[in-house]
């Protein structure tokens, strides 16, 4: 059976001061929305600027079957929620998942995961946050980059995934965009994270890191 292709059930285009220019379909509530959105771009910005990955230029979040994008630009923000969004590998809230999809079964072990991604170009650093200890197992790629910056960075991230989770919207695999860069985060069940950021990506890149984001997240459901 084909599953049936991501559609936008409702949009909302903001002017860059989060005032509403224009609304179709069901996004979810606009007034929310707009008094939320900016907290997040902020906390999202402030990521972006202590990594020196440039100026934002867009949030996405997806899983359990949908997703939403923020798309930033110099005079106006545009908000989409999509449904029937279904990726490989990606578990439901109720925590199921298809065994056909468990493509890197050892990459489930944190160190790992974190070695497989060091081998990607243009990785800066990836980290594994424990819940239970707020320990992080780092691999930090770039002689630029330093811990005090990435804790911070993480820490922006993290009040992003808060925000998100408040406002029911999907958080489960997160992406941060800049013009220089990028910012990807795995939010699992048991509220452990894989964080990882890139800058100048090939294909091959982003494509490891989902496959890395997926063995994750599926591991940490057994």
């Amino acid at each position: 059976m084909q599953l049936p292709a991501p559609t936008v059930t409702g949009s909302i285009t903001f002017s860059s001061d989060f005032q509403q220019l224009s609304l179709d379909g069901s996004p979810g509530d606009a007034d929310a929305l707009a008094i939320f959105l900016p907290t997040l771009v902020r906390s999202a910005s402030t990521c972006g600027d202590i990594l020196e990955l440039g100026t934002l230029t867009g949030v996405e979040g997806w899983g359990g079957g949908s997703a939403f994008r923020l798309s930033l630009g110099p005079d106006k923000v545009a908000y989409q929620h999509l449904g029937d969004v279904y990726d490989p590998g990606a578990l439901d809230e109720d925590g199921s998942h298809t065994d056909d999809w468990r493509h890197f079964p050892l990459l489930g072990e944190p160190s790992h995961l974190l070695g497989y991604l060091a081998d990607q170009t243009g990785m800066l650093w990836s980290g594994i946050r424990d819940s239970e200890t707020n320990q992080w197992q780092q691999k930090f790629l770039s002689a630029d980059l330093e811990q005090e910056a990435v804790q911070k960075a993480t820490m922006m991230v993290l009040q992003v995934d808060i925000l998100l989770k408040d406002h029911d919207l999907p958080r489960r695999r997160g992406r941060l965009s800049f013009t220089e860069g990028a910012f990807w985060s795995w939010a699992a069940s048991n509220d452990d994270y894989l964080m990882a950021a890139c800058s100048g990506a090939t294909s091959a890149t982003l494509k490891a890191m989902g496959a890395a984001g997926e063995a994750f997240l599926l591991n940490s459901a057994e």
